[in-house]
């Protein structure tokens, strides 16, 4: 995460803990976490002010290559085709949304202002 400043400098936030590669991010609506998702299946949240990990959700039985969030409602695609809603607050699984023949590369979710759709 970046931002550019009259000191020709890009000041970073490292935070480390995933095991494996991580393939996707997100950045949450307040500014102040990030999802990440990984190759050992999971999601983790961090703090992007302390650098800490806050949450980790156990999501796929292989590549997580796609995450949304938007409020409390985030979502992850992978290479096990299926697609899984989360509430983040609880960590826990809301729904396993199936049907795909092969890996999910891609998820949104949308805003309505009343509530989340998918």
């Amino acid at each position: 995460l970046a931002s550019t400043s009259y000191q020709r400098t890009i000041p970073c936030k490292n935070v480390e803990g995933h095991a494996h590669a991580v393939y996707c991010l997100k950045v949450f609506d307040d500014g102040c976490k990030v999802m990440s998702g990984s190759g050992n299946g999971t999601l983790l949240v961090w703090d992007l002010v302390t650098g800490s990990m806050l949450t980790t959700l156990n999501c796929h039985t292989d590549l997580v290559l796609c995450c949304d969030v938007y409020q409390n409602i985030a979502l992850s695609g992978g290479t096990d085709d299926r697609v899984r809603v989360w509430s983040v607050s609880t960590a826990s699984a809301v729904s396993i949304l199936e049907g795909h023949s092969n890996a999910v590369h891609c998820c949104q979710l949308f805003g309505n202002g009343v509530g989340t759709r998918l």
